[in-house]
């Protein structure tokens, strides 16, 4: 609904405006008043209740004061509309009065202090950090606990203080270095000094020692040969390795065999001659290294002259003994050879001689005088002084006048 208000410019500085004056009209429009003026007018225009400013204001009487609100329910009023302003607005009161234009009215407040806003949100910041750290705390302990049936070992602990500190271990290459192998010695290539021997035999020895080799020669000592017939023969291990010379020297002569082996080639030559009194005779040919002195083994031989039991287990037959013989010196073909008869009769002599040969020096050991001859003849003997004087020192003078003699002083006399 349309109302019609006081077209007056309100003052300035938010004073109350005063009542309008008794002379002035106001013009009010209800429901009520709008219906009655459509039913008058027969459908036309609305038109507003028009009142004297007195007669709203009215002048305090109590008649004014009771009067009723035209728009209350159920009243009217008898008159041709008019109701009192103090109604209108409310408990039939008048306005208040005016004060004067002097009042000033107090500005509305904007929403509290600002101090206090800041604190409330500065509360609020505080709180949203506890809540936040609240649940991170929370998560961090679901998550941190042990898995449930595995046992929890205490962690170990160091006193204060001594915690080791890491020392820097210095970086080392380590060369690996590979193993040289170890040699493997060449097996023992046999090669006889008898050019051309009667009979050849290679026999096996069980082990290398003097039992081992006289089972050996056991067959071959029975076996009858003819007279001057050799039979060259070859020790072999049951590996088909040849024995060597040092070897068979630690088997017969023990108490010479360290010294004398190392003037010795491995190598040697053995064989059985037949002989035509006492059977058998075994004998055995060394060859010297090309480094060794003639006087070195000559020293070698006159220690092993004081062994006579381990001379006498060389035979092929059992022979003992000696008596009061003694080693004697006589040559042979010029070359002079040291011998120890054990028995005349049966020509079980013990003989031995250095010679050269072939331009190589040897070492021989015959067990009778007619081997010792027939072996010197076979390898076409000569003295060790026909080998360089560099290698080998000349035989000396005092042995060549004592083998200078006819050589009937031979034991085959």
């Amino acid at each position: 609904m349309d109302q019609q208000y006081n077209t007056n410019p309100q003052p300035q500085g938010g004073s109350v405006p005063p009542p309008p004056s008794p002379d002035e009209q106001v013009g009010v429009r209800s429901m009520e008043s709008d219906t009655e003026s459509m039913n008058q007018s027969g459908g036309g225009a609305p038109q507003s209740q028009v009142f004297s400013a007195s007669e709203a204001v009215g002048s305090g009487s109590p008649q004014g004061q009771q009067e009723q609100n035209p728009f209350a329910s159920g009243s009217s009023s008898p008159s041709d509309g008019e109701f009192s302003p103090g109604e209108f607005f409310g408990g039939g009161d008048t306005p208040p009065p005016a004060t004067g234009g002097n009042m000033q009215e107090e500005p509305p407040q904007k929403g509290g202090s600002p101090l206090k806003t800041i604190l409330i949100v500065i509360g609020i910041i505080i709180v949203a950090a506890a809540v936040g750290f609240g649940v991170y705390y929370l998560v961090t302990s679901l998550s941190s606990q042990d898995v449930p049936g595995e046992p929890t070992l205490p962690e170990p602990s160091l006193p204060v203080g001594e915690t080791p500190e890491p020392t820097s271990t210095p970086f080392s290459e380590e060369v690996l270095e590979t193993p040289e192998p170890t040699p493997t010695p060449e097996p023992l290539i046999h090669t006889s000094l008898i050019l051309s021997p009667d009979e050849q035999e290679a026999i096996v020895v069980e082990n290398t020692t003097r039992d081992g080799f006289e089972t050996a020669l056991a067959d071959t000592a029975d076996t009858p040969l003819i007279f001057g017939a050799v039979k060259d023969i070859s020790f072999q291990t049951n590996d088909g390795l040849f024995v060597s010379s040092d070897a068979f020297l630690g088997a017969y002569f023990p108490s010479v065999a360290g010294t004398l082996s190392s003037y010795l080639e491995d190598d040697f030559t053995t064989w059985v001659f037949g002989d035509r009194t006492g059977g058998n005779k075994i004998g055995t040919v060394f060859t010297l290294k090309a480094d060794a002195s003639a006087d070195d083994v000559k020293l070698a031989m006159a220690s092993l002259e004081s062994s006579t039991d381990a001379i006498a287990s060389f035979f092929l037959q059992d022979v003992s003994g000696g008596g009061d013989a003694v080693f004697e010196e006589a040559p042979i073909e010029g070359i002079t050879v040291r011998y120890f008869p054990f028995s005349v009769p049966n020509q079980y002599v013990f003989e031995y001689a250095l010679f050269a040969s072939g331009g190589e020096r040897h070492l021989v050991f015959t067990t009778s005088y007619r081997q010792m001859v027939d072996i010197l003849e076979r390898l076409s003997a000569q003295d060790v002084s026909t080998i360089s004087a560099q290698v080998v020192e000349p035989t000396p003078t005092g042995i060549e006048e004592i083998g200078g003699g006819d050589t009937s002083t031979s034991t085959e006399e």
